[in-house]
């Protein structure tokens, strides 16, 4: 098999559910890719692994995306709303994964990076760019040397997911992403969190760009196939239709999906 679909897992961004589509439809092809530290996973290391067990699609929380990909990979990369995603990720860590007390400020002071969404795309110039509040210039550094990266937006899964498949079958990749239920969403309890400040601007600044810039990409897409209504239409109905129980789609994200390279 040859590696066509690298998923770039952000942290509280539809990943779960993702992965268990690709999951469902690669199967043993299909890995989870982590490095064994805290540091980001180098590309070329996550090629060679891929490589090594002959994976067809992969996905990854700390992938560093290179700055020209492979045109034989689909690269995905799902983005939401940035201060919606940290107060999601904040209530996911305190109610589900329960391995962080404390309120909102005390989160923003913790480790959790600026711009966290715009990590794996950052640009080798971009602390230059930044500096000059140039992030128009953002663009053509993330996409001139990528044409093969598609931006999905979180809160218009259903519409990304459509496209998706089109874009996939244009590379002789036929895939059903439809899904029972959203995966990993916040427990009833954490709503009764509230954040007790705002959150600075230039701790999503970069990340509400990215978030501006995948939905106009997304609308492009759209308008470049006429009969997306009717995929669209046709993907909710296998979603409704969908006849695997949420905790067997869930659970095909198993400990076996897993690997750790150094």
């Amino acid at each position: 098999m040859t590696l066509r679909i690298v998923h770039v897992h952000g942290f509280k961004c539809a990943g779960t559910t993702f992965s268990a589509s690709l999951a469902a439809n690669f199967k043993n092809d299909f890995r989870c890719i982590e490095p064994t530290s805290n540091k980001s996973l180098d590309w070329n290391k996550a090629l060679r692994a891929s490589q090594g067990l002959k994976l067809t699609a992969m996905s990854s929380h700390s992938l560093k995306l290179p700055s020209i990909l492979s045109n034989d990979v689909q690269f995905v990369h799902l983005i939401r709303d940035p201060s919606e995603r940290l107060i999601s990720a904040w209530r996911f860590q305190v109610v589900a994964q329960q391995n962080f007390k404390g309120n909102f400020s005390t989160y923003l002071q913790s480790e959790q990076p600026p711009n966290h969404q715009s990590l794996p795309l950052i640009p080798s110039n971009y602390i230059d760019v930044l500096r000059k509040r140039k992030e128009k210039d953002f663009p053509q550094e993330w996409f001139s040397h990528r044409p093969n990266l598609f931006l999905g937006v979180v809160e218009r899964y259903d519409e990304s997911m459509t496209m998706l498949e089109l874009l996939l079958r244009q590379r002789s990749i036929e895939v059903d992403l439809s899904y029972p239920v959203p995966l990993n969403q916040k427990r009833e309890s954490s709503d009764e969190l509230e954040p007790d400040v705002g959150i600075p601007k230039d701790f999503v600044n970069i990340d509400a760009f990215l978030f501006q810039l995948a939905n106009l990409r997304l609308d492009y897409y759209i308008s470049l196939f006429s009969d997306f209504p009717t995929s669209l239409d046709n993907f909710k109905a296998r979603c409704r239709q969908f006849n695997e129980p949420p905790e067997l789609f869930s659970s095909r994200i198993r400990n076996e999906n897993w690997l750790y390279v150094d």
